[in-house]
């Protein structure tokens, strides 16, 4: 139960940063790696289900790091490009 918690907080927290950020908005050229990020957190979410959970558990170690940096580094570019509230995503922890 635990790791499907974490997997859906993945899933809001980078979907929220196309929503919040505007991400399309600020910086369309950062938009499809953006989907595509929120895309990846989908599909693990669904796939993880069907794998060993000594396969799960450190693929969801590895999430939770990506998710840090980079969740941080759309915040940044949002925030380069106009969007303040990005500065304020990226530096609060976001979660």
């Amino acid at each position: 139960m635990f790791v499907i918690i974490i997997d859906k907080n993945y899933i809001v927290l980078q979907a929220s940063n196309l929503w919040f950020l505007e991400i399309k908005r600020y910086n369309p050229g950062l938009y499809p790696f953006a989907v595509g990020v929120v895309a990846i957190y989908t599909i693990w979410f669904i796939l993880k289900f069907f794998l060993p959970f000594h396969i799960v558990q450190p693929v969801n170690k590895l999430q939770a790091l990506l998710s840090f940096f980079l969740v941080g580094f759309i915040s940044i570019q949002a925030g380069r490009k106009g969007n303040r509230f990005g500065y304020y995503f990226a530096l609060t922890g976001k979660k």
